[in-house]
């Protein structure tokens, strides 16, 4: 009885020891972090780097496993990334001091072609990227707007000479309304209309000095942000232009770098420095439905946010706010995620100096 007693006890024992052997394997067979699928439905983020060290890069966020993860290209995105946008089933990256643009496949996230922005061996410095009728508009350092054919890939022949420094760009109706900025000798304050029938310059308006990022509501109006002479002493602000009749209406003095549109509101962010250099975050948003615009008003305690250099922004969707925080712009940043309520709901380390999002 006694041997009996035993057997069984040790057949007990080694069947538990065996569960819990397999068990323990199964949870080692187990990924620590969840496998990184580029197809995965989620937001791409453009990590601009620091110029001079080639360290630009793309990242996705995966909604189902809420995870942020690096997209390996194979080779380095390169210097200085500048712009990104979807158009068909291509990804479309500027990286303005390598000087060219990266084409991706939208789905894959593979490197379709890496078109060259050159000037014989002078770098165009391709800046930013707009959208119409089967091409993709860049605006060039060399002081004009190339188009590239997305069928061909091939860059057109054909430029348009605008300011000496352009900026950021929208499309409304049928032309293209171009930011002529001037970092160095605060001289311009326009924007170029470029006539897409015609792929000419047809005009141009008069707005606030050093104009950077420009949007447009696709029906009738133009907005677009100046930085002034950065604030000495000439400060920044944001206009509205009706493409109408090109009256330009000045909102308020924010914002004067990034924002966006969406719900018949701005939402945008604002750095405002003291005396001494010292940083204060606002988040607001315009009301700019109907002829006039209206008040500002916070989207959320700037104190409660955990941004400490906001450097792009965006609205999903789903109605929810993304920010792009570049921490030091030498360390990797964060992307912080808002409700429409300004609730924060998320926060996951990026790249460095994230500053774009495309949602797919």
């Amino acid at each position: 009885m006694y041997s009996k007693i035993n057997f069984l006890t040790s057949v007990v024992l080694s069947a538990a020891m065996c569960l819990t052997i397999s068990s323990c394997e199964s949870e080692a067979e187990k990924p620590k972090n969840p496998p990184k699928d580029y197809t995965a439905q989620g937001v791409l983020i453009l990590n601009q780097g620091g110029a001079g060290y080639n360290n630009a890069g793309l990242s996705l966020y995966d909604l189902e496993n809420d995870s942020v993860f690096g997209v390996d290209l194979g080779e380095p995105l390169g210097d200085t990334a500048q712009d990104m946008l979807r158009y068909g089933n291509k990804l479309y990256i500027t990286v303005a001091q390598s000087s060219y643009v990266r084409v991706l496949s939208a789905d894959s996230l593979k490197t379709v072609k890496k078109i060259g922005f050159f000037n014989g061996e002078l770098p165009r410095q391709p800046r930013y990227l707009a959208t119409f009728g089967g091409y993709v508009y860049v605006s060039c350092w060399d002081g004009s707007v190339a188009r590239i054919d997305t069928v061909s890939l091939t860059i057109d022949e054909r430029k348009v000479a605008t300011g000496h420094y352009p900026e950021g760009m929208a499309v409304c109706g049928e032309r293209l309304y171009v930011a002529n900025a001037s970092f160095y000798d605060d001289t311009d304050s326009t924007l170029s209309v470029i006539d897409l029938n015609t792929f000419s310059e047809i005009g141009r308006i008069t707005v606030g000095l050093n104009p950077n990022i420009v949007k447009s509501d696709d029906e009738r109006y133009v907005y677009v942000s100046y930085q002034g002479n950065f604030g000495m002493p000439v400060a920044g602000g944001f206009q509205r232009i009706d493409t109408q009749n090109d009256v330009v209406l000045t909102l308020g003095e924010a914002p004067t770098t990034d924002y966006a549109l969406s719900g018949g509101y701005v939402y945008f962010y604002n750095v405002i420095y003291d005396a001494n250099w010292n940083a204060t975050n606002f988040y607001g948003r315009y009301s700019v439905s109907g002829a006039a615009a209206g008040a500002t008003e916070p989207i959320f305690d700037a104190a409660e946010a955990p941004v400490i250099s906001p450097y792009g922004i965006a609205i999903a969707p789903s109605g929810k706010l993304y920010i792009a925080d570049a921490n030091d712009y030498s360390n990797n940043g964060k992307i912080v995620i808002f409700d429409a309520a300004g609730k924060k709901i998320a926060e996951h380390t990026a790249g460095v100096a994230p500053c774009k999002f495309v949602f797919r």
